[in-house]
């Protein structure tokens, strides 16, 4: 069994644990990016991408240019918390609603995908190793006022939902995923290929319920409509180019990884990331792909359309900066560190605690502004 009241207690030890070192190291370490930390000294995992979002919930997309290169589905439930509460006598900051936004996401994102596991895995081992999820380096970024813990949640709730074979409510979630983050597009051709792949071995027809994936994209095409009427489409790419002008589209996937090395190797100065920075993501891009050449056979088609394009999609902007965090809602990745372990439990405990020195650092080097962690 996995109520979700008795899984509250984990959860909630795991938030006061990444809490407490993110306060801690805030408090002790040097800060190496003074205009990246905010949040306050008690939320020190609201700095660097979490200002933009406060900003936007608190003033909407004008004012700032780069603030539309956010999409808007995650300030607009920190404002819509933030006037709730306000509205009943509580008054908190944009920060902690964010914080208690992402929270929320990221629990609710822990039980759906003890759901999803348990279709494969059986109930029993789905409630044993969906644990795994909050032991990964990257996890305490699942707690930030950052949009992983809602795309994460509402990815998983598409799929859930098309397993279970509810394609409204999929493609509904799907697109609270679209308007999310770009990223959130690539929910919508996996739950294509789901459908195909269920028709198939069911040997039915299809019918109307393949237009309930339609409302997959609908948002991100409603926030690109959006622009159009308030100042145009381009906007989101002039965002870019005026705060991220070294994030160039490519289509060479292999450029960003060995860019990088190139760079450092002959000292390019106009490289923006550290050599921390790009050892990460080439840390998290090996190893991605390593779980997903091991266990691709072994994953329904959809999951391998969704963890292909998850992968790829990052290192369309030339650069490996932040791959760990892209990479940690890849939720296949859940499926294949729950099927090692199932299958070579000895492999278990070293790896989880690998994974909580992992995440102590990153969070110790986040909210000291250490760039490019995430």
């Amino acid at each position: 069994m996995f109520p979700a009241t008795r899984a509250l207690w984990p959860f909630g030890g795991w938030v006061v644990g990444v809490l407490g070192v993110a306060i801690l190291a805030r408090a002790v370490l040097p800060v190496s990016d003074a205009g990246a930390i905010g949040g306050g000294s008690w939320l020190p995992l609201a700095s660097f991408d979490a200002s933009h979002y406060i900003y936007i919930a608190q003033h909407g997309y004008s004012g700032s240019v780069t603030s539309r290169a956010f999409f808007p589905l995650f300030p607009l439930l920190i404002a819509a918390v933030h006037g709730l509460l306000n509205a009943v006598g509580l008054t908190i900051s944009y920060a902690l609603a964010g914080t208690a936004i992402a929270v929320g996401c990221a629990y609710g994102a822990l039980l759906l995908l003890r759901r999803l596991l348990a279709l494969d895995l059986g109930p029993q081992a789905a409630s044993r190793y969906v644990w795994l999820l909050v032991f990964l380096p990257y996890a305490f970024i699942l707690l930030a006022p950052y949009t992983e813990s809602l795309l994460l949640v509402t990815s998983i709730g598409a799929f859930l939902a098309a397993r279970r074979q509810h394609w409204w409510l999929a493609g509904a979630l799907a697109a609270l995923a679209s308007a999310c983050r770009m990223p959130g597009l690539i929910v919508f051709p996996a739950l294509l290929v789901e459908y195909g792949y269920q028709v198939r071995r069911s040997e039915q027809r299809l019918s109307a319920d393949i237009l309930g994936i339609g409302l997959a994209p609908l948002g991100t095409v409603a926030y690109l409509a959006w622009l159009q009427f308030h100042g145009g489409i381009h906007t989101y790419s002039q965002a870019y180019a005026i705060g991220w002008p070294y994030r160039k589209f490519t289509l060479n996937i292999f450029k960003p990884l060995y860019d990088p090395i190139l760079a450092h190797v002959f000292h390019d100065a106009t490289v923006p990331s550290t050599s921390l920075a790009d050892a990460l993501g080439l840390v998290s891009f090996i190893i991605t792909l390593l779980l997903l050449v091991w266990a691709w056979k072994r994953l329904r088609p959809s999951y391998r359309v969704y963890a292909a394009l998850s992968v790829i999609v990052p290192l369309l902007t030339t650069i490996t900066e932040g791959l760990g965090r892209y990479y940690l809602v890849i939720f296949p990745l859940a499926l294949i560190a729950a099927t090692l372990a199932k299958e070579h439990p000895r492999w278990v405990r070293p790896a989880i605690c690998l994974g909580i020195l992992g995440q102590v650092a990153l969070t110790a080097l986040f909210v000291s502004g250490h760039p490019g962690v995430v």
